[in-house]
C-alpha cells in the first residue's frame, strides 16, 4: 500500500510539472481588436438570446477597416463613415445615455476624439428613441454590405 501511495505522489508531481511546462504552449490568443489601439473607432453589434452569443464589428474611422472575430472585411468609404458620424451628432445621439439591454440587445460603442460612449438597448423596446434605431440600422447596413 505504501508503494502505491509513493507512486501516486510521484505521478501527481510529474503531471503537475508537465502541466506547468506545457501550459504556455496552449495559451489562447487575445481577441482584442487591433483597431482599438489609440485611434478613433466605432463598434456595432448585437447579442443575447438563448446562446448569449455577441457579434461585434469594429470600424476604424481613419481608414474604414472593419474587423469581427479576428477577420477583416472590405473597407468602408470615408465619405460613408463621415456621413454616419455627422448624422450621429446632428440627430443628437451623442447626447443620449442608454443602458437598457433586454434578453436580446443591440449596441453602438464608439471612441471619437478621445470621448468614449456606449449605447445598449433592447431592439423590441418601443421606448427606445427612433434616432437610435435609424443610426444603428444605417451603420449595420454599411457593415453588412462590406462583409459580403
Amino acid at each position: 500500500f505504501k508503494t502505491e501511495l509513493v507512486l501516486m505522489k510521484l505521478i501527481y508531481w510529474v503531471l503537475l510539472i508537465l502541466g506547468l511546462i506545457l501550459a504556455p504552449l496552449f495559451n489562447c490568443k487575445s481577441t482584442k481588436s487591433k483597431i482599438n489601439s489609440g485611434m478613433d473607432w466605432i463598434k456595432i453589434g448585437d447579442g443575447g438570446g438563448f446562446t448569449g452569443k455577441e457579434t461585434v464589428y469594429t470600424i476604424n474611422t481613419q481608414n474604414g477597416s472593419i474587423e469581427s472575430e479576428g477577420r477583416s472585411f472590405k473597407k468602408l468609404k470615408s465619405s460613408d463613415i463621415n456621413q454616419w458620424i455627422k448624422n450621429f451628432y446632428s440627430l443628437g445621439v451623442d447626447q443620449l445615455s442608454l443602458n437598457e439591454p433586454g434578453n436580446r440587445y443591440q449596441f453602438i460603442e464608439l471612441n471619437l476624439q478621445g470621448k468614449p460612449q456606449k449605447l445598449v438597448w433592447n431592439p423590441s423596446d418601443q421606448n427606445v428613441p427612433k434616432d437610435i434605431h435609424l443610426i444603428y440600422d444605417h451603420l449595420n447596413h454599411l457593415v453588412q454590405k462590406a462583409s459580403k
